[in-house]
């Protein structure tokens, strides 16, 4: 079955649709990244919903096929 979303003018291109994550998911990786002391700042993101900071990016991709915390804290090591 063909699945069809809209967007809201001026939300085209931002990550949205049937192959966008979970908002909650992002909300709740979010939170991990602010508990564990990361900088806020790196989670700023590029129009397309990607991560600016690439280890966020990487700890991103980790946590959304895991749903493992401990993702992000990897990504604070890999940080330095």
């Amino acid at each position: 079955m063909l699945e069809t979303t809209t967007a809201p003018e001026g939300e085209i291109g931002h990550n949205t649709g049937p192959s966008a994550p979970d908002q909650t998911v992002r909300d709740a990786f979010e939170a991990i990244w602010r508990i564990a002391g990361l900088p806020p700042a790196d989670l700023s993101r590029n129009p397309d919903g990607t991560y600016r900071a690439s280890y966020a990016m990487h700890a991103w991709d980790m946590y959304a096929a895991t749903r493992d915390w401990r993702a992000v804290l990897t990504a604070a090591k890999e940080r330095g």
